[in-house]
């Protein structure tokens, strides 16, 4: 049976393992990364799990514009990331960063899993704004094929190659 979760500081482990099976090492998350920006906000990490067992998640990042727009154009490096997240408060304007989106590639079920986590993604956003916290605007930078495909099958809208990459590309919008 699977739920979708918040993440949990002993979940850490197996997200950044999961995190180190799809990306490079320019994009790996840290463990001190995680733990810093999950201190800030608690919300941010959304885990999919399976019979006992992490087999995907999804970080959700809200920014202040400024610094969502300088992460989007490569004037901030991802890695510096975890002190700008902001708690989700009523009121207030955030903007998304959707900074992951893994599933266990190695599970017979991933295809149902990625579905699954994809359909998420649409949740928390509502949830969020549900908190009466509104939601500026979503972004995400795709690194992988599989991202690509994601981010092309969302309402999120091609924007552009993430600047001093030949093959990472950068997606925004309103809705996903």
């Amino acid at each position: 049976m699977e739920q979708m979760r918040f993440a949990t500081k002993s979940d850490f482990d197996s997200l950044i393992e999961l995190d180190a099976s799809e990306y490079t090492t320019d994009w790996l998350v840290t463990n001190e990364f995680a733990t810093v920006a999950w201190e800030r906000n608690q919300e941010i990490y959304r885990v999919l799990e399976c019979n006992g067992e992490i087999q995907g998640f999804i970080a959700f990042f809200p920014l202040e514009k400024s610094t969502f727009e300088a992460l989007l154009a490569h004037e901030l490096d991802e890695n510096k990331l975890c002190d700008y997240i902001m708690p989700y408060k009523k009121g207030e304007t955030v903007y998304i960063y959707l900074a992951n989106i893994i599933v266990n590639q190695n599970h017979m079920d991933r295809k149902r899993f990625a579905k699954l986590i994809i359909q998420e993604i649409k949740n928390e956003i509502n949830r969020v704004q549900t908190l009466d916290c509104n939601v500026g605007e979503i972004g995400a930078i795709a690194i992988t094929d599989a991202g690509v495909r994601v981010l092309d099958n969302s309402h999120l809208s091609y924007s552009g190659k993430y600047p001093g990459y030949e093959t990472v590309y950068v997606y925004r919008g309103t809705t996903f």
